[in-house]
C-alpha cells in the first residue's frame, strides 16, 4: 500500500509538471469545445471559457483569455488564415480579434460599432489569400489580414437589402459562393464590383433558390 501511494504521488507530480502551463479547470473546459482549427505549428480549440492551443513541437497546452488580451468572453466562431499565420476570432457581440503567431491581439470593432437595424451576428469565417470573409446577418464583411482592417462590405440582397449570409466558399475558377437565407448567391472574385448587389447571381438550378442554406463548401471540383 505504501509503495502504491508513493507511485501515485510521483505520477501526480509528473503529470502536474507536464501540464503546468494550463490550470486543471482549463483542461476540464476542453470538454465544451465549440470549434477546432489546425494551424502550421498549433492546433486551436475554441471553448466556452476561452481559447486554447496545443503546440505541435512540444505538446504544450496554452490558454488565451481576457488576461492575455482577448476582447470578450462570449465566443461565436474562429478561423485560421494560413497565408498570414493569424487566427481570427469572432464574438457574440460582433467584435473581432486578430491573433498573431506571437499572441499579439488586435481588436476590430467595426461591425460591433456599425449602426445596423438588424442582425449583426457573425455566423462563420472563411479565408481566401490574405483576406478573411465574415458571413454576417446583414451581408459579407471582408477583412484584410495584412493591414488588419476591414476592406469591404458586400450587401447582396435583392435591391441592395440586407440578407443573412451563413457561410462562404471559394471555387478554383475564381468565384465566391455565399450560403444565404434566400438560396446560394455567387459572383466572380475579380473583374466586377462586388459592392454592387446586381453583380451577384442566384443559383436557380433544381429549385435551390427556394431554400435557406447555412453551410457551403468547395471540394472535388464542385460546390457542396
Amino acid at each position: 500500500k505504501i509503495l502504491s501511494l508513493v507511485f501515485l504521488i510521483v505520477l501526480g507530480l509528473g503529470l502536474q509538471a507536464q501540464l503546468a502551463p494550463v490550470r486543471w479547470e482549463s483542461l476540464i473546459s476542453l470538454n465544451a469545445t465549440k470549434k477546432v482549427v489546425v494551424a502550421d505549428s498549433r492546433t486551436y480549440y475554441l471553448s466556452q471559457s476561452g481559447i486554447f492551443y496545443l503546440n505541435h513541437s512540444d505538446n504544450e497546452l496554452v490558454s488565451l483569455t481576457k488576461a492575455d488580451g482577448l476582447s470578450e468572453l462570449e465566443f461565436s466562431t474562429m478561423a485560421y488564415n494560413a497565408s498570414t499565420n493569424k487566427l481570427v476570432v469572432a464574438y457574440a457581440n460582433s467584435n473581432i480579434d486578430i491573433i498573431t503567431s506571437d499572441n499579439k491581439v488586435v481588436q476590430l470593432s467595426d461591425i460591433k460599432r456599425k449602426n445596423i437595424n438588424g442582425d449583426k451576428t457573425i455566423y462563420s469565417i472563411s479565408c481566401n489569400g490574405a483576406f478573411c470573409y465574415l458571413s454576417c446577418g446583414f451581408g459579407i464583411v471582408v477583412v484584410d489580414l495584412q493591414r488588419m482592417e476591414v476592406s469591404d462590405t458586400y450587401i447582396i440582397g435583392d435591391e441592395g437589402n440586407y440578407l443573412p449570409v451563413y457561410d462562404i466558399a471559394f471555387s478554383n475558377d475564381g468565384f465566391i459562393y455565399a450560403a444565404t437565407k434566400q438560396g446560394i448567391r455567387y459572383a466572380p472574385l475579380e473583374g466586377v464590383n462586388l459592392l454592387d448587389y446586381s453583380n451577384w447571381s442566384l443559383v436557380t438550378a433544381i429549385g435551390l433558390d427556394q431554400y435557406s442554406f447555412d453551410f457551403i463548401s468547395f471540394g472535388a471540383g464542385r460546390i457542396w
